[in-house]
């Protein structure tokens, strides 16, 4: 029998990106498209933890990742090192990371549910499903 994995407290977690301190942090404010990059990021690596049938599409991550890192250089934040800074960065992620726990009932699910999701988010060719593909076999 498979227990319920406890996938909200997980879920929430986010990558060392963003686990500075609050002293640390920089006065200037993340721009959404740095939250929502980061939401997708470490929301398909939390769905493809729990689900054994998708993984985290690698390609589709690092040119995501190069492309914010780039737009993000262009707009005047800083080297790379002090991306992580960004005010607000993990406080918004934590609220989109909510937001999609409770809207997929997800709080509590095992992996048959955290599947059927992240499946869902793969066909309806969401940006969160494009971080994502389906593990052949």
């Amino acid at each position: 029998m498979t227990r319920p994995i406890k996938f909200a407290l997980v879920f929430i977690g986010l990558s060392a990106l963003t686990a500075l301190s609050p002293q640390a942090r920089a006065e200037q404010q993340a721009p959404d498209y740095f939250v929502e990059v980061m939401f997708n990021t470490t929301t398909a690596e939390r769905l493809a933890q729990f689900c054994p049938t998708v993984t985290v599409n690698a390609v589709h991550a690092q040119l995501q990742s190069e492309a914010l890192v780039n737009r993000l250089t262009d707009e005047g934040y800083g080297d790379v090192t002090s991306f992580g800074t960004l005010a607000g960065l993990e406080e918004g992620v934590a609220e989109l990371q909510a937001a999609f726990l409770e809207t997929h009932a997800l709080a509590g699910a095992g992996p048959d549910r955290v599947c059927e999701v992240a499946q869902a988010e793969i066909e309806n060719a969401t940006a969160l499903g494009a971080y994502l593909m389906v593990i052949d076999g």
